[in-house]
């Protein structure tokens, strides 16, 4: 019998998403707007089409929706991407990283 092996988020997986969703509470209380930032990146996807997470936090910041630190997108990604409203389709060269890997291409799950 072949045992069937089921992934398990690692504990350095866990403490970044509780840090970055720590880090999101802390703007949401400093006057951020996790919520309306969520729903600008989702209008945005849905109207321009796939855009560069980078992209889409300089668009959101643009519309006021600027916290007190930048990762603080990070945990309203993961919330869209875990409620299957966002995915990533793709990775681009990151513009704030200097040139690194690592940027991803988010669509709107229709």
């Amino acid at each position: 019998m072949q045992e069937t092996l089921i992934p398990q988020e690692s504990d350095a997986i866990k403490v970044g998403m509780s840090r970055a969703e720590g880090c999101t509470r802390n703007a949401d209380r400093a006057g951020f707007d996790s919520t309306g930032a969520a729903d600008h990146i989702l209008s945005v996807l849905r109207h321009k089409g796939d855009c560069s997470g980078e992209e889409l936090v300089m668009q959101a910041r643009d519309a006021g929706f600027v916290p007190h630190d930048d990762r603080a997108f990070g945990s309203v990604f993961a919330s869209l991407k875990r409620k299957g409203l966002i995915a990533p389709v793709g990775s681009c060269t990151r513009r704030r990283g200097h040139g690194t890997s690592g940027g991803r291409i988010w669509s709107a799950v229709v």
